[in-house]
């Protein structure tokens, strides 16, 4: 990378970040997942029947963008939790240190992260299990 194209980098990242993430959001608003084909799918459900962690998460987000809480829930009921509470731990490490919108990226505890993927993993085999009350669990 050019010296000027890392500068510039450097210098504008979080606006880059802000303009990304907003037309993102536009277009997640605006094209409902369920509805459009263009929005990728997920392979292991195609291939195998399994909802994986993250199957319903765009539909999730969809709802939510619409204020639609409840259905968003039975979307993806992980990924509509760990949104606030992945803000609120990555803003709350930032600030507590003094970083403000700094460009690093916060180190989580080695416990967190296992707590993380053990979660993960727990929600993925309970929301492929086809018994009541667990099958609400699936999108």
């Amino acid at each position: 990378m050019s010296q000027i194209a890392l500068q510039f980098f450097q210098r504008y990242w979080l606006a880059l970040v802000a303009l990304g993430t907003s037309g993102a959001l536009l277009i997640l608003f605006f094209f409902n997942p369920a509805e459009t084909s263009w929005y990728p799918h997920c392979i292991l459900h195609e291939v195998t029947g399994w909802h994986c962690p993250s199957c319903g998460a765009l539909r999730a987000g969809h709802l939510l963008l619409h204020g639609e809480f409840a259905a968003a829930l039975s979307m993806n009921l992980l990924a509509v939790c760990l949104l606030p509470v992945s803000l609120a731990v990555y803003s709350y490490r930032r600030f507590s240190r003094g970083e403000g919108l700094g460009f690093r990226v916060p180190i989580v505890s080695r416990p967190v992260v296992w707590l993380f993927w053990l979660t993960v993993g727990a929600f993925w085999i309970m929301r492929n299990i086809d018994i009541a009350p667990l099958n609400w669990l699936a999108p």
